[in-house]
């Protein structure tokens, strides 16, 4: 018979009073998360996503788009709470938030479920119950079950309240991170239960379906099943042998996950040419930017500021620069090694921390080198070992004064506690909108490229175009070989009002990035609107070639064919896209203008009466309706048109013209 496994009863009423407080602390830090937009990623990964508007679709919804490494590509568990946030509020972001923030809840109360009863476990060996020797920071006598409660109860606040784990709660699709976190470590939670005297196997088929659902969610979910065994062999079995001997079949089946998440890793290409081993980014490079990205991140856990949204691309000018940090990684890597063998208690605690950020550590990535979400489980681990080593230190000291350290302890992490949750409400406020959160990023990364252009677009979604230009010129000037950078720079510039400077942005966009179809749509566009329609018209063909059949496209094409004068050209072309959208003013007011310039009067005069139907509002319209009608000879009508134009819009000039002619051919004698 398997030694079996047995937990200390608990102290119920300890253990709802920490619920309690956790539940509140969490929501009081995060309350004002809920209002904020979507932004950045969240807007291809939601907004833009067909995928999550399908929810009787599970085909669909199982298969989410990968394409320039979106978010959920390979991530269908991802995508399925997505969709079913739209089946609930479509595109309202609250909705989003309040299931991220109840995904954080949940992962804050199984930390602490999983920390209090590991900390209660007991092993024994023949039937006679002894402690595990490094299973608590305590002595076996001074770790009664509110005192395992106490302890569990700091982890958790101290992990959920960090102000690092705002990018994995308040950023929407970030959800990826907290859900796998809270996943992985629902897996070591059912596995400490199904490990428990009395417990059913179901506990144990449940740590499995976590993993593999964990597996559906993140690809750092890969590291679970070792983590799992490690585990087995420092709180339970006491080496792998015995775990492995034990429970054969149980970790026969966390491997087996691994074939679903080789499966959805192989699917997402590189996630879109973003992340993997086939990027222009060897390596070798890459690695030589982790050291110091991993020793920014254990800065971050003691000091949390700045804290900053977009890092960049941060590759060193030559590998010694960073080599000293890489060299101190990789001594702290050999000493959890260390401590596996000899501390595996400690060793476990180290290799978690190293085992969740393996994968985005050791895999390339050429457009994020750090990133702070990372460290949503990664800081799990490093919480235990300094509230660990603090109770252990309390342990140590002499009775007599031992009440007065547990004061000052007590009174330091409720400090502590606090701090990290008002940094957390402070921090989320920068996430109210797209332009306080690439301000404060580009405040605090002045050498990041993509800061400048995001912040760019931010303003000018706000209207403010001049500014907006300014950002756009600095992104360039940082990366001239990034082709969206001069095709938000040109779109910037047209609508300055000028067309000739954005044409040479977008055409360098083009040069960088000759598959780029909307910058070779925008050339199309900015050529015309200087004249240079035969360039337009090339230009706007080479966007259809790379997008056949878009219907934008289409139409600019027609208007630069209308300009250049191939009227029958334009004609056909304008025909069939009536014919699709038969409601698109745009189309019919084109086909309009080729029927007037092809002297077909009373075709062009109906379907000016159509577009006055459709935008009964747009003095254009109505002028240029009059003006087909006069030359029809139909000058009453006319003049109601061109009085209707200057009614709705009194400053338009050629109206106001074109009325005073109609009234004076209308009084003249000798009509």
């Amino acid at each position: 018979m398997p030694p079996a496994v047995e937990t200390q009863p608990s102290s119920r009423g300890h253990t709802l009073i920490a619920l309690a407080l956790i539940v509140f602390a969490l929501l009081a830090a995060y309350a004002n998360s809920l209002g904020g937009p979507f932004v950045f990623d969240d807007v291809e990964a939601i907004v833009e996503n067909p995928t999550i508007r399908r929810l009787a679709d599970p085909g669909a919804v199982l298969s989410p788009p990968f394409a320039d490494g979106q978010t959920v590509g390979g991530r269908p568990l991802v995508n399925v709470t997505l969709a079913l946030n739209y089946a609930a509020g479509e595109l309202n972001p609250t909705g989003y938030h309040v299931v991220n923030l109840a995904i954080h809840l949940a992962a804050v109360l199984t930390l602490f479920g999983l920390v209090r009863r590991t900390l209660l476990l007991q092993r024994t060996d023949d039937g006679r119950p002894r402690t595990a020797p490094e299973i608590s920071p305590l002595s076996p006598a001074l770790c009664p079950p509110s005192a395992a409660v106490t302890f569990a109860l700091v982890v958790a606040l101290l992990w959920g309240l960090h102000p690092l784990q705002t990018e994995s709660v308040t950023y929407v699709i970030q959800r990826a991170e907290s859900l796998m976190g809270l996943l992985y470590l629902l897996t070591l939670y059912c596995f400490v239960r199904g490990v428990a005297a009395g417990s059913r196997p179901a506990w144990l088929a449940a740590s499995f379906a976590c993993c593999l659902a964990g597996m559906a969610t993140k690809e750092v979910m890969v590291s679970a099943p070792v983590l799992v065994l490690l585990f087995d062999r420092a709180f339970v079995s006491g080496t792998i042998a015995a775990a492995w001997h034990r429970r054969r079949f149980y970790y026969i089946g966390l491997g087996a996950t691994w074939l679903l998440l080789g499966a959805l890793v192989l699917s997402t290409q590189d996630r879109g040419g973003s992340m993997g081993l086939g990027l222009s980014v060897s390596l070798g490079e890459y690695l030589f930017t982790q050291g110091p990205a991993i020793l920014h991140y254990l800065r971050l856990i003691a000091w949390p500021h700045p804290l900053i949204f977009d890092y960049g691309a941060i590759f060193p000018d030559s590998p010694l620069a960073t080599l000293p940090a890489v060299l101190a990684v990789a001594a702290l890597a050999l000493g959890a090694l260390w401590l596996l063998w000899k501390k595996p208690v400690a060793g476990f605690l180290a290799g978690w921390f190293f085992a969740v950020l393996a994968p985005t550590s050791l895999v390339p990535a050429n457009r994020q080198t750090l990133s702070e979400h990372r460290l949503y489980l990664a800081l799990a681990p490093v919480i235990i070992l300094g509230v660990a080593g603090l109770a252990r230190w309390i342990g140590r000291r002499p009775e007599a004064q031992r009440r007065g350290a547990l004061r000052i302890a007590v009174a330091g992490g409720t400090v502590l506690a606090l701090a990290w949750g008002g940094l957390t409400w402070r921090r989320n406020t920068d996430y109210q909108s797209s332009l306080a959160l690439w301000t404060a990023t580009v405040a605090h990364r002045p050498e990041n490229p993509h800061a400048y252009n995001n912040l760019g677009i931010a303003l000018a979604a706000e209207g403010r175009t001049e500014e907006a230009r300014a950002r756009f010129a600095e992104a360039v000037r940082l990366d001239p070989q990034m082709a969206s950078f001069h095709n938000n720079l040109g779109s910037a510039l047209m609508a300055l009002q000028k067309p000739a400077e954005a044409a040479e942005q977008y055409d360098l966009a083009v040069q960088l990035l000759p598959s780029f179809i909307g910058a070779w749509a925008n050339l199309g566009r900015a050529l015309g609107d200087t004249g240079r329609f035969p360039e337009a018209i090339t230009a706007l063909r080479e966007a259809l070639q790379r997008k056949p059949g878009d219907w934008e496209i289409r139409l600019d094409l027609t208007f630069a064919l209308l300009q250049s004068g191939r009227m029958d050209a334009a004609e056909q072309e304008l025909i069939a896209l009536v014919r699709e959208r038969p409601d698109h003013p745009g189309a019919r007011a084109n086909l309009a203008m080729a029927l007037t310039q092809l002297n077909r009067l009373p075709e062009a005069v109906a379907q000016y009466a159509e577009l006055i139907r459709l935008e009964p509002a747009a003095a254009p319209w109505r002028n240029a309706y009059g003006i087909a009608l006069a030359q029809l000879g139909r000058l009453a009508e006319a003049r109601a048109q061109f009085a209707e134009a200057v009614r709705l819009d009194p400053g338009f000039t050629g109206a106001r013209n074109n009325l005073e002619r109609a009234d004076g051919l209308l009084r003249s004698p000798t009509r």
